[in-house]
């Protein structure tokens, strides 16, 4: 068996039963600390970035969806998305960027897990 008692590409040979419930756990708060905000209004910033914005009122101009925030084409991206999804309802717009951010939290985790188990450490979790 190779050292630290690994078996091939960073796995361990002994994994705790729980070990596949963290980065569930780590969802569920990641969601849980958001989740307040699925029922706000837009507000600030939101009625220019989203209700004012006249990129998204033609969904098949990618371009302009793209160049009109020139330092945001991602962000302006994901407004077009739930545009089309959602019209102008705040709750498909926080939903979304919730289920982004819990995505994020859920990657962060196994990038992490990776490089801990590359390093050599012995990861029980």
């Amino acid at each position: 068996m190779p050292k630290g008692g690994r078996t091939g590409r960073g796995q361990s040979s002994r994994q705790p039963p729980w070990s596949g419930w963290l980065p569930v756990a780590a969802a569920v708060l990641a969601f849980g600390a958001y989740f307040n905000a699925l029922d706000n209004p837009f507000v600030y910033d939101d009625h220019d970035t989203v209700i004012g914005n006249r990129s998204l009122t033609d969904l098949s101009n990618v371009r302009f969806i793209l160049v009109y925030t020139p330092f945001r084409p991602l962000v302006n991206a994901s407004y077009a998305f739930d545009r089309w999804l959602w019209g102008y309802r705040p709750l498909g717009y926080h939903l979304t960027n919730v289920l982004l951010h819990v995505v994020v939290v859920v990657l962060l985790y196994a990038w992490l897990r990776r490089v801990i188990e590359d390093s050599g450490t012995d990861v029980e979790s």
